[in-house]
């Protein structure tokens, strides 16, 4: 991919990367000025939002997520669960290094490892908000279909407050050793 396709993501410190033979999309970004004030309704006032990045992974699927039924619910899980063993070790190397992570439960939205706040995060809208994903409009719900994956694709996303963001990605190096060799966006 080159850096062209990706110039749209101003907020992008690493831009969309696949992972583990095509089945995992991973960025990180800047926390957009524009949100803040909900960033702050979800995990609270008191952290530095200049400093706050996010995390967004996409999980591709064998089932198609659109769909309704019992194998749709088990992938469904066993998703969650992979992202939270993920998850659990990139936040606990984080907070290993004295920075404060989280990841929210995708399922609700709600924060794992903070106290719950007045907010939740929705990862498809975050999704269509950092990455300009298509988003559609699906009875009550919003489904993303993602450039790779189309509907086929489980959202999650962790938070990081850094000083640099080159701390995110060395703990990203550690859970997933494929982003070995990148780098970030350089910025002029």
């Amino acid at each position: 991919m080159t850096d062209v396709k990706f110039k749209r993501l101003k907020d992008a410190v690493l831009y969309p990367t696949l992972l583990q033979d095509n089945t995992i999309d991973i960025s990180i970004h800047r926390c957009p000025k524009r949100i803040v004030s909900e960033m702050q309704r979800i995990f609270g006032s008191e952290l530095d939002m200049d400093k706050m990045y996010m995390i967004p992974l996409f999980r591709k699927t064998k089932a198609n997520l659109v769909g309704i039924g019992a194998d749709v619910e088990a992938e469904k899980d066993a998703q969650l669960e992979a992202f939270f063993v993920e998850a659990k070790r990139f936040t606990a190397i984080l907070q290993q290094r004295g920075a404060w992570a989280d990841y929210t439960d995708p399922a609700s939205g709600f924060p794992v490892l903070s106290e719950r706040g007045a907010s939740t995060y929705p990862d498809v809208l975050g999704a269509q908000m950092l990455l300009k994903m298509d988003v559609m409009a699906a009875n009550c719900c919003s489904i993303l279909s993602h450039p790779q994956f189309g509907t086929k694709v489980y959202p999650c996303t962790m938070f990081a407050v850094v000083d640099h963001p080159q701390t995110i990605l060395e703990a990203l190096k550690e859970v997933y050793p494929e982003l070995e060799h990148a780098n970030l966006v350089e910025t002029s």
